[in-house]
């Protein structure tokens, strides 16, 4: 990996990290469906703006889109809901660290499903190194916490397996696509399922009236 890779990287992990901190503070305001569906909104608006930029080549195979639009679900909606729920019962801060368990979950599944990427000595060392390094981290502060709300903490740690597997199952079926898109289609089917759902549950939508929810 380049420089430029490697700061991609760390800025995106600055961003991704950040979020668990703006659901714990948005999620004091509206409930979890709300916030899902108005933070997939802001994505589909900024990569709206983007794409006029980038002008990607749009898949035109009718089953990709089924298979894109299937994979947000997987992928952002359900992932989302559970942390952003998750959040209501654990701290931010435990919420990112569970969160880090995602590339530990996808080395797993790259092992059994993508040629050439098997689980050497040296890559089940690092998950296991991994793994006690984020048990230590929850531990640390209160060695009580782990057992503490635990049905918080498996919302959690289920949406980053998840993210593990959708990883691999990015890296098989959607290499060849533009990364834009690759982003963009899942969003815009999953955020459209989302808000049919919230005005299924509740005809009148409730906007944040807080200026740091927004």
């Amino acid at each position: 990996m380049k420089y430029r890779e490697w700061g991609a990287f760390l800025l995106l992990g600055t961003i991704w990290g950040s979020s668990f901190l703006w659901i714990k503070l948005a999620v004091q305001e509206v409930d979890p469906f709300t916030l899902v569906a108005f933070r997939l909104l802001f994505g589909i608006l900024g990569l709206s703006a983007a794409l006029l930029f980038i002008r990607p080549r749009w898949p035109k195979q009718p089953a990709l889109w089924v298979s894109l639009t299937l994979f947000g679900l997987l992928n952002t909606t359900i992932p989302y809901l559970l942390i952003t729920w998750g959040e209501t019962h654990i701290d931010s801060a435990v919420a990112a660290i569970l969160n880090s368990t995602t590339p530990l979950f996808a080395l797993l599944a790259a092992h059994f499903f993508i040629q050439g990427e098997n689980i050497t000595f040296y890559k089940l060392s690092g998950l296991l190194v991994g793994l006690a390094g984020i048990i230590l981290l929850v531990w640390r502060d209160n060695p009580g916490r782990l057992l503490n709300n635990l049905a918080g903490q498996a919302a959690v740690l289920l949406a980053s397996l998840l993210y593990g597997a959708c990883s691999v199952f990015a890296r098989r079926n959607f290499k060849d696509l533009d990364p834009a898109i690759q982003a963009f289609i899942p969003l815009l089917g999953s955020d459209a399922a989302l808000w049919l759902i919230i005005l299924a549950r509740d005809s009148k939508v409730s906007l944040p009236l807080l200026p740091i929810t927004w």
